[in-house]
């Protein structure tokens, strides 16, 4: 990614032009990710420098929304039907002992059509959404159960790690990013026959997990039969750190 540039420098114009037209030349030729800002406004001469770091881990959890749809003509058949086919998928996933099992959305609405510029009521739908979680290698067991247990979709499947797998994986982006800044603002300096003094303070910037995402799925019960192979590939976790540099 290239970085965008602002600076501000209070010092003779020869140096000030030397310094834009070196950065504009990093940003044109792609050499340079980070974004660089010069002041002097504390007294001492600094220089901002901002950096990314990445880190890609295995997704060990996967996030998984199931849905039960049911339509019928009357309501109250519509409640019954969903409220049998949730208790038995519920029951199943209990069983399967997954993680944090959760009701998201139960509805039941009427099901309109428009027929000569009419709204006409053909009768009523009835929508369950359940969320939970699981580890990664449990995933395709399930995953092959669940419409013959009485979900009709499989709306969501999100793959990520945990709480201290992304922690972890984030003090490590943190380093990157700072070892990055470092690097680039001493090489800045000395590309400007100036030497690095001390740093001035360290911000830390956004940070970023990003997770593997499979499409939303429907399946009939032949399709049920079927076995599912599941890569959950690696998660990315971002960080941003940002220094100020004096110099001298």
């Amino acid at each position: 990614m290239i970085g965008a540039t602002n600076l501000n420098i209070r010092y003779d114009m020869n140096k000030t032009a030397f310094f834009l037209m070196l950065i504009i030349f990093w940003y044109l030729s792609g050499l340079c990710s980070l974004v660089y800002a010069a002041s002097a406004s504390s007294g001492d001469q600094t220089l901002q420098v901002s950096a990314d770091g990445e880190l890609k881990l295995p997704a060990t959890i996967a996030n998984i929304t199931l849905g039960i749809n049911i339509s019928d003509s009357k309501a109250t058949v519509v409640q019954k039907k969903l409220i049998t086919k949730n208790n038995k998928l519920i029951s199943f996933l209990k069983k399967q002992k997954v993680n944090e099992l959760s009701t998201r959305n139960f509805q039941i609405k009427p099901k309109w059509s428009y027929v000569n510029n009419k709204k006409r009521r053909d009768g009523y739908i009835g929508t369950v959404e359940l969320s939970m979680n699981l580890p990664v290698e449990k995933v395709g067991s399930l995953l092959d159960k669940v419409i013959a247990n009485g979900a009709d979709e499989i709306q969501d499947v999100q793959f990520t790690a945990t709480k201290e797998e992304i922690e972890i994986a984030r003090k490590k982006a943190l380093k990157t990013a700072a070892d990055n800044a470092l690097k680039e603002g001493k090489h800045v300096l000395s590309s400007l026959g100036l030497s690095f003094k001390s740093i001035q303070e360290v911000i830390v910037g956004y940070r970023d997990m990003g997770t593997g995402q499979m499409p939303r799925l429907a399946f009939s019960r032949e399709a049920s039969r079927a076995s599912f192979n599941i890569e959950a590939g690696n998660i990315a976790v971002k960080a941003q750190l940002t220094l100020i540099l004096s110099y001298k």
